[in-house]
């Protein structure tokens, strides 16, 4: 799974045991390939992509036109898609008047890139394609060396899970997204119909324990959303105290790698 969250839109050989082998034969060892692919591109739309790729995806910027025209560009190559908010403003009541920061709130729609390599490129490798351009075999140990992924991969595992609940389901993927607005998120929302899952996702070294299901549960109450079933997904488990609530409750689904193995 971890190559498919780093390789996704690159053809590589298949043949490493090792993502960071990998990585330094088909990235690190094909640099001047790779800057061939994105030459064309402006200095502002790279930069616009590394920002949208280490930090927030979020397009509050769009007024701003060289914001506009360097995320066009990015758009036309295809190199990123929206992910529009599901946020909405409250409407006042006859003669209420909103409070000043929620008029002044603006929804915000997400950048998501169009394929994990893309991502992986412009938050690990542009930043720094000049330096690697010269690396010596030293160089490129010492890089592999401090390369931190884990943070990196929760975004694509999230989407992967999002994929797995419409494979599961049965629901088509348009209905199902992130949901975001100034004082919460939730990773995965499923609405179809009078359907409604929520989920969250969690890619660590350690166990989940009940208090994501609590604060899960929390979010969609300060929302107002009432799911038909919560969701919690994990790369290294669960705890027992969870896995014993989820035996007794239906309501209640906790998925782990192992449950992957369909869509892979």
């Amino acid at each position: 799974m971890e190559f498919y969250f780093v390789f996704e839109g690159l053809d590589f050989s298949t043949h490493y045991n090792e993502l960071k082998e990998a990585i330094n034969y088909e990235v690190l060892g094909k640099i001047t390939e790779l800057k061939a692919l994105f030459a064309n591109l402006s200095k502002d739309a790279n930069k616009l992509a590394q920002r949208l790729a280490l930090s927030s995806r979020s397009l509050k910027g769009l007024k701003d036109p060289r914001f506009r025209k360097a995320f066009n560009e990015l758009k036309s190559a295809g190199l990123i898609k929206i992910e529009k908010s599901l946020e909405t403003k409250p409407t006042p009541l006859f003669g209420e008047k909103l409070r000043r920061e929620i008029r002044r709130h603006l929804i915000s729609d997400k950048a998501h890139f169009s394929k994990n390599f893309y991502r992986f490129y412009f938050a690990f490798i542009a930043p720094k394609i000049e330096q690697i351009s010269k690396f010596s075999a030293k160089d490129k140990e010492q890089f592999l060396s401090v390369l931190q992924l884990e943070r990196f991969f929760c975004l694509p595992f999230e989407l992967v899970c999002a994929d797995f609940l419409s494979y599961k389901l049965g629901v088509m993927r348009p209905s199902i997204s992130s949901y975001w607005d100034k004082d919460c998120e939730i990773d995965i929302l499923v609405q179809s119909g009078s359907f409604c899952l929520a989920a969250e996702v969690k890619y660590k070294e350690h166990i989940v324990s009940k208090k994501l299901l609590n604060e899960l549960v929390a979010k969609c109450e300060k929302v107002g959303i009432k799911p038909d079933f919560y969701a919690l997904f994990s790369k290294s488990g669960f705890s027992g105290e969870l896995i014993n609530l989820a035996k007794k409750s239906p309501k209640l689904l906790l998925f782990e790698l192992n449950d992957f193995k369909d869509i892979l």
